[in-house]
């Protein structure tokens, strides 16, 4: 499971409205440093910004806003994992449990190079979270095997770890089951490493700290 201070991260696994926008936000952090003829330099702090997503989920049924009411409110303060749907690919062929890669649609302009985990997703409830060990063009390679099977043509999405707002809860209910997703980024990893990061089931994935990492940080 994806754990932050010795806590379980929850997952937000509810699709979007495929039909409404998805927007992805970058934050650059720059140095700036000016010579005495007043020119200036901007060098960046870190080799690639940090991610947010926007976007609306469909009208859900009753137990998906059961389901997506008692992920919030067991969060308290964590941070979420949350999938970058604008970046979602089809599986090519059927991803058999125990192998460590997936044949997708081509992953060339997706985001599967610059975020650090990945989530295989059937339904709100099945699917597995891992760390992606490198992405070729038309392959994600996972640095764990899967733990179950998904069929053709079900998804892969990449994912980042970060900040996600909260809903008026009392708003959410099973008649107006629709819920803005407001997320951004908290936790830059390093590029894909040799690394047991994220596996995982249901709402829940592991997330291995610095000391369980062949590389580096994961922070």
């Amino acid at each position: 499971m994806i754990t932050y201070q010795g806590t379980a991260v929850p997952v937000l696994s509810v699709e979007p409205n495929w039909r409404g926008k998805i927007s992805v936000t970058e934050e650059w952090a720059t140095l700036i440093r000016e010579a005495i003829n007043t020119s200036e330099e901007r060098i960046s702090k870190r080799g690639r910004p940090r991610f947010g997503i926007n976007f609306d989920t469909n009208q859900m049924t009753a137990d998906e806003t059961a389901y997506l009411r008692s992920v919030i409110e067991s969060a308290g303060e964590r941070p979420f994992a949350v999938p970058f749907w604008n970046s979602a690919l089809r599986l090519s062929a059927d991803a058999t449990s125990g192998n460590a890669w997936v044949d997708t649609e081509t992953t060339v302009g997706s985001m599967f190079e610059l975020l650090p985990y990945a989530m295989l997703w059937s339904d709100y409830r099945t699917f597995t979270t891992h760390r992606v060990f490198s992405v070729g063009g038309t392959q994600v390679v996972l640095a764990d095997p899967l733990t179950q099977s998904f069929l053709e043509n079900e998804w892969i999405v990449p994912m980042a770890v970060g900040k996600l707002a909260l809903p008026d809860m009392g708003a959410l209910t099973d008649i107006h089951g629709t819920f803005k997703v407001r997320f951004e980024e908290m936790f830059l990893t390093d590029a894909p490493m040799v690394c047991t990061a994220i596996t995982g089931t249901d709402v829940e994935a592991t997330y291995f700290m610095e000391s369980e990492c062949v590389g580096g940080s994961l922070l």
